[in-house]
């Protein structure tokens, strides 16, 4: 082991991993550590009754919103308030992050008890938050979220806005979500060109491409979830795509359902097709059918998925219902997650990269 590094107790192995992608210009592995714990420390300043918001958001554009929910008021801060370009929004953020740390050495007293409770969880591996947190903290990027979901919009400009956006990303050590519900079906047209629409599995080719030549953070593909709603024209198609070898290798995909839908199915009925676009009814499908060709695909190669959106909706699921409804998540599992391989199902944290002990293909992310 190469001592001048570190002198925690980690192997040959941990140490390889931790000069690949993270310690970057970090001078010893402690170093590196320490400059992630003093970063996560500085949001105990947000919550201090000894700095005020005047100080923490210094020269900052930002809006604060209050808002109710099940009669308890919640504030939230929504920072880069009317700025619209990526170098206005930099420099805000680092005015912001400036503000932190300026505060953090003048009033050390205010971050040193988590600091010191983070490095020690972080140095003895008995804790370790998601990549980008690991990647990115304390320096100049300071991106630390590993889960996104971006909006698909149904026009040229919406959609590669969206592709752009998921580059930015992915080249950060994010992950990705998105639902191409709105997205217009294959063969619909287009008024602007007099042409016809390509459909969503199209366009999603076009984030799989993207996704195939950005690596995150410079050492790992991204992984995205596509998703589609169960009335879209298009969903049979959505549900078979991955049947064939090398479509779509950079994402999960799930169908969008809800209760009405699941009654359909107990009850083997049709349902309608309706055009995102226009709304208007295109055809029908027998729910019960559709749902065995769901679990058909599910077998035989991981996909799709379901996602249960009037669930994740309903008052007691979506935390932030002032700011909008649920479309989509992105491809995140816990360890506590139940994975079908070929002995069964397995939770997420007993499986090992190299154990032989069974097959299973995933865009698992972190």
């Amino acid at each position: 082991m190469e001592q001048e590094l570190t002198q925690l107790d980690i192997t040959e192995n941990q140490l390889k991993v931790i000069k690949d992608k993270y310690l970057k210009d970090s001078l010893t592995v402690e170093s590196w550590l320490r400059g992630v714990a003093r970063n996560i420390a500085l949001t105990d300043l947000l919550y201090s009754q000894k700095i005020s918001e005047l100080e923490i958001f210094k020269n900052v554009q930002y809006e604060r919103v209050d808002y109710d929910f099940n009669k308890k008021l919640f504030r939230y801060f929504l920072v880069h308030k009317n700025l619209r370009t990526y170098p206005e929004r930099a420099e805000n953020f680092r005015k912001f992050m400036k503000n932190l740390y300026d505060i953090a050495e003048k009033n050390p007293e205010l971050v040193k008890n988590t600091e010191e409770k983070f490095y020690r969880l972080l140095s003895n591996f008995e804790f370790l938050p998601n990549s980008p947190t690991l990647m990115n903290a304390g320096r100049d990027l300071q991106q630390l979220s590993a889960c996104y979901v971006l909006p698909v919009e149904d026009n040229i400009d919406g959609i590669f806005d969206s592709v752009k956006n998921t580059a930015m990303i992915h080249k950060t050590g994010g992950g990705t979500g998105f639902s191409f519900s709105r997205l217009r079906p294959s063969g619909d047209n287009v008024m602007t060109t007099k042409g016809v629409a390509s459909g969503p599995i199209t366009f999603m080719k076009i984030f799989d491409v993207q996704t195939q030549v950005i690596k995150q953070g410079g050492t790992r593909r991204g992984a995205n979830m596509g998703i589609l709603h169960y009335t879209h024209p298009d969903i049979m198609e959505f549900i078979e795509m991955k049947k064939t070898p090398g479509v779509m290798e950079n994402f999960n995909v799930s169908v969008t359902v809800d209760e009405k839908f699941m009654q359909a199915v107990k009850n083997n009925e049709e349902y309608n097709l309706v055009n995102p676009k226009n709304k208007k009814v295109t055809g029908k499908l027998n729910a019960k059918e559709l749902w065995k060709e769901m679990v058909k695909g599910a077998w035989e190669t991981g996909d799709p998925g379901v996602i249960f959106i009037d669930r994740m909706n309903n008052p007691n699921s979506n935390p932030t219902p002032a700011i909008g409804q649920i479309e989509s998540t992105n491809p995140c599992v816990t360890g506590d997650t139940l994975i079908s391989t070929e002995k069964g199902l397995i939770r997420m944290e007993k499986l090992r990269r190299g154990q032989d002990c069974c097959r299973f293909k995933s865009s698992y992310r972190d």
